[in-house]
C-alpha cells in the first residue's frame, strides 16, 4: 500500500485500499453453512479492522493522498478487478513465501494480470523473497 500511496502523491490520485474476504468452505462439504466456530466470529469486523490497521501503518498522517478503505465479501480476484474497473492502475501486493524467487505468481495475481482493464502493478512485500 505504501507504493500506491507514494504513486498517489506523485500523480495527485486517490487510493482505494481493498480487501476481499469470504467464509471458508468446509473441507469435503458445502460452503453454504459456516462452521459453528467461524459463525461465532464477526469476520466482516475482523477484516475491516485488519484493513484499517494496514492503512494506519502504511499512510503517513501528513500525506495529502485520500485513502478510502473498502472491505468486501467475495473472491479476491473478482473483487479487485471489479473495483479496478475505470481505475488508473491496479496495485496488488505479493505475499508469496518461500525460497524460490522465480516462483510463479499466485492465482489471484495471475487472474488479475490476465483480466485487468487498467495498468497492473505487483509489489513484492518485504520479507517475501525467501532466504
Amino acid at each position: 500500500m505504501t507504493w500506491a500511496v507514494r504513486q498517489g502523491e506523485l500523480t495527485g490520485a486517490s487510493v482505494e485500499a481493498v480487501i476481499a474476504w469470504h467464509y471458508p468452505a468446509l473441507a469435503g462439504g458445502c460452503a453454504w453453512a459456516p462452521v459453528p466456530a467461524v459463525a461465532e466470529l464477526d469476520l466482516a469486523a475482523i477484516v475491516a479492522e485488519a484493513l484499517s490497521d494496514a492503512v494506519a501503518e502504511s499512510v503517513d498522517p501528513a500525506s495529502q493522498v485520500k485513502v478510502s478503505p473498502t472491505a468486501r465479501v467475495g473472491h479476491a480476484a473478482d473483487v479487485l478487478l471489479e473495483d479496478a474497473d475505470g481505475a488508473g492502475r491496479l496495485v496488488v501486493g505479493s505475499r508469496r513465501r518461500g525460497r524460490f524467487t522465480g516462483a510463479p505468481p499466485g492465482p489471484v495475481i495471475e487472474h488479475c494480470g490476465q483480466h485487468a482493464t487498467c495498468p497492473f502493478v505487483i509489489i513484492a512485500e518485504a520479507g517475501t523473497h525467501g532466504g
